[in-house]
């Protein structure tokens, strides 16, 4: 399944203005390969990156399971999805597809801070802590990281543990 060079230029375009913070014009320039290539890969990863960034959660999900249908351990593509499943409060499915994404690569932090941060929101403190702590090992000046361990805790009956955190 090849994209025709003008289509992938535009696509390269779309990005350049994404990256230079022109978000419109990036939209803008995606409606041509969405509607001549709506089931290619590359476009699917393209607009879905776009489409988190401006807030369009809902389009992103659905085109970025596109994309993963042709590269389904790309581990990039499980966190972008996971990112837009967790901004519109399907938080169970985006932890799955962090867990998967850990799967095939262990030791990606931003995964791992954003499984912790799911795990969080479903009261699961025990395993987010677990989540947070693999997090700080490779990220250990993160205060965030330390922040959220400590709600971890904190959710794990308030031990007094959770105060070394703060």
């Amino acid at each position: 399944m090849s994209l025709p060079t003008e289509l992938y230029d535009v696509l390269r375009l779309a990005r350049a203005s994404q990256k230079a913070g022109d978000l419109e014009r990036a939209l803008k320039l995606l409606e041509l390969p969405l509607r001549t290539h709506p089931r290619h890969p590359l476009t699917n990863l393209m607009a879905g990156l776009i489409l988190i960034e401006s807030g369009q959660h809902q389009r992103a999900i659905i085109l970025l399971r596109q994309a993963l249908i042709h590269h389904p351990r790309d581990v990039s593509l499980l966190s972008s999805l996971a990112t837009s499943l967790l901004a519109v409060d399907r938080t169970q499915e985006a932890v799955e597809q962090l867990q998967q994404a850990l799967a095939i690569e262990p030791r990606d932090a931003n995964c791992r801070f954003n499984l912790g941060r799911g795990l969080l929101n479903l009261h699961r403190y025990a395993e987010a802590e677990q989540a947070y702590r693999a997090f700080l090992q490779q990220q250990p000046n993160d205060a965030e990281g330390f922040n959220d361990l400590g709600l971890a805790r904190m959710g794990q009956a308030a031990s007094p543990s959770a105060e070394r955190c703060f």
